[in-house]
């Protein structure tokens, strides 16, 4: 395992899928993952769900409405929290973990907020009443080519152009992540 400045520097929004599986053994570990990153710092617990699409139909995955921005993923991660006072922070906190952990493994993800339906994922996990779902990312390996329209989202949000490491954290020498 490496470090997470590691997987903070090489971690890219995959949008494009290969139609490979996820060995079973890191789909365990990443379960084991989501099982135990369930409090973020202000107390909220956040639960997440992993949802295989694999044996669903095309038009079932459709429905799911990623709106054409992801291709080819057959993994989500879901997450939810009850909406209280700095949930979302914690759900932040501990999905950004999740990620940066997922990619450490090898696994790609692409953070989705608002480009996906909710209604639709709340029925695949059975959410309950009093929860939200604030963000989802699909997961699994990259494709080797990116579709045109993954790229051309690249270039419209700049993620190829990312502010040097030191403009963005100032951090001592005796401090270690």
């Amino acid at each position: 395992m490496g470090s997470m400045i590691d997987a903070i520097n090489n971690r890219v929004s995959v949008r494009s899928y290969a139609d490979r599986p996820i060995e079973p053994n890191k789909k365990q570990e990443l379960t084991n993952l989501l099982q135990s990153t369930s409090v973020g710092p202000f107390g909220n617990e956040v639960r997440f769900t992993l949802v295989d699409l694999s044996e669903m139909e095309r038009k079932e995955i459709k429905g799911l409405g990623t709106y054409g921005f992801i291709s080819g993923a057959k993994l989500f991660i879901v997450s939810t929290v009850k909406d209280d006072a700095r949930a979302m922070e914690d759900v932040g906190y501990c999905f950004e973990k999740v990620i940066l952990t997922a990619t450490d493994m090898g696994l790609g993800t692409c953070w989705m907020g608002g480009t996906f339906r909710r209604a639709n994922f709340a029925k695949r996990i059975n959410m309950l009443e009093d929860e939200v779902i604030p963000a989802v990312s699909p997961i699994g390996y990259a494709h080797n080519k990116k579709t045109v329209r993954e790229k051309l989202i690249r270039r419209f949000a700049g993620s190829d152009h990312r502010k040097p490491w030191n403009d963005l954290f100032w951090i001592t020498q005796n401090y270690r992540i």
